[in-house]
C-alpha cells in the first residue's frame, strides 16, 4: 500500500498528515495542491523544512523545496536499513513536472527507473531533519526514567537521611545536635517527597500533543478530554537549575486556560522545554524556585 505524508513548516520531526489507500492520480493531486515554495517562505528559524513523502514497499521518496526556488528529491532505496549502515540516498533537482514523473514511476514500482533519474549523494551530507521520514509517537506519559537524576537523588539522599537519623538516635545525646540531625535528615528526604508527589499527581495520565496540531488530548483514568491551544492563556513552569541542586533537571508545569482550568504536568511525563515548543506563541513563563514541586490551582 502506498502512503502519502505531508510535513508542513510548523510541524516537528516525525509529525505528518498521513493519507493511505489513495490512487496514484489523487496522490499526485495532493502533492500539486500545495504551493511548496510559499510554504517554505513561512518557515521561521525554529521551523522544519516542509516536505512531501511517499512510502511504498519499504522504499521512500521525500520531496522538499529549496531557497533557490527549486525542489529536491531524496530517494531512499530501503527504509528498513538504518541510516548509520550507509543507506544510499539519491537527489534530483528539477521542475515540479519532472518530480511528478519520478513520483509516478515510484508509485508504479519502477524503482530502477527512479534510481537512474537521480545521482548518488554521500550519506554524511545533508542534515538529520531531511533524512527523517518515520512517524513518531507524540503520546507522553509517566515514566520513571524520564527524570533519572531526580530518581537517583531521591534514593541517595533518602539513604543519607536514614543514616543521619540513625546516628542521631544512637550516638548524639545533646538535644540541639539531635534537632539539627532531625532537620538534616528531613531535608535529605525532600527529593523523595517531590518524586512521590510527581508520581501520584501524574499517575494514569497521558497527553497527546504535537506542535502542528491546534488541539491536544489528555487521558486521565480512561477519561479523554480534548483541549484547544487557542484557549491556553499561559504555561507556568517551576524549575531549579542550580548546578549542585538535586532538582537540576527537574520541573513542574501548569497549563492554564482562559476559563481558569489547569493541567499539572511534571518532568516525569514531559520536559518543560519540550512542552514549551508545542506552542508557537511565547506563552511559557519560567519561574526559578528552590523546590519545583507541582503546584495546584495557581492564581495569575
Amino acid at each position: 500500500m502506498v502512503v502519502y505524508k505531508i510535513q508542513y513548516h510548523n510541524f516537528e520531526e516525525g509529525e505528518f498528515e498521513k493519507y493511505e489507500g489513495m490512487s496514484q492520480e489523487k496522490g499526485v493531486q495532493l502533492f500539486r495542491s500545495i504551493d511548496w515554495l510559499k510554504e517554505l517562505g513561512k518557515k521561521k528559524e525554529d521551523d522544519i523544512i516542509p516536505a512531501f513523502i511517499v512510502e511504498h514497499e519499504g522504499y521512500v521518496i521525500k520531496i522538499y523545496p529549496l531557497n533557490t526556488g527549486q525542489m529536491d528529491l531524496l530517494y531512499i532505496p530501503d527504509q528498513k536499513v538504518k541510516i548509520l549502515d550507509l543507506v544510499k540516498f539519491y537527489r534530483k533537482r528539477d521542475s515540479i513536472e519532472e518530480l511528478q514523473k519520478v513520483m509516478e514511476n515510484f508509485i508504479a514500482r519502477k524503482f530502477s527507473v527512479v534510481q537512474e533519474a537521480c545521482y548518488e549523494m554521500n550519506t554524511v551530507d545533508g542534515n538529520k531533519e531531511l533524512r527523517s521520514t518515520k512517524d513518531k509517537d507524540f503520546t507522553y506519559k509517566l515514566s520513571f526514567t524520564n527524570d533519572m537524576s531526580l530518581l537517583i537523588y531521591a534514593v541517595v539522599y533518602s539513604i543519607l537521611g536514614i543514616f543521619i537519623l540513625g546516628v542521631a538516635m544512637l550516638v548524639l545525646k545533646d538535644l540541639n545536635f539531635s534537632l539539627i540531625s532531625l532537620i538534616g535528615s528531613f531535608m535529605a528526604f525532600v527529593p523523595l517527597i517531590v518524586y512521590v508527589q510527581f508520581v501520584l499527581s501524574n499517575r494514569n495520565l497521558e497527553i497527546f500533543i504535537t506542535r502542528g496540531n491546534e488541539y491536544f488530548t489528555v487521558k486521565k483514568n480512561d477519561e479523554v478530554k480534548k483541549y484547544f491551544k487557542k484557549d491556553v492563556s499561559k504555561i507556568i513552569t517551576f524549575y531549579n537549575n542550580g548546578g549542585r541542586s538535586p532538582f537540576n533537571n527537574t520541573s513542574s508545569s501548569n497549563i492554564i486556560f482562559q476559563n481558569g482550568d489547569q493541567i499539572g504536568l511534571t518532568s516525569l511525563v514531559i520536559k518543560e522545554d519540550a512542552l514549551a515548543k508545542k506552542f508557537r506563541e511565547h506563552i511559557a513563563v519560567k519561574k526559578h524556585t528552590m523546590i519545583p514541586y507541582l503546584r495546584n490551582n495557581i492564581k495569575l
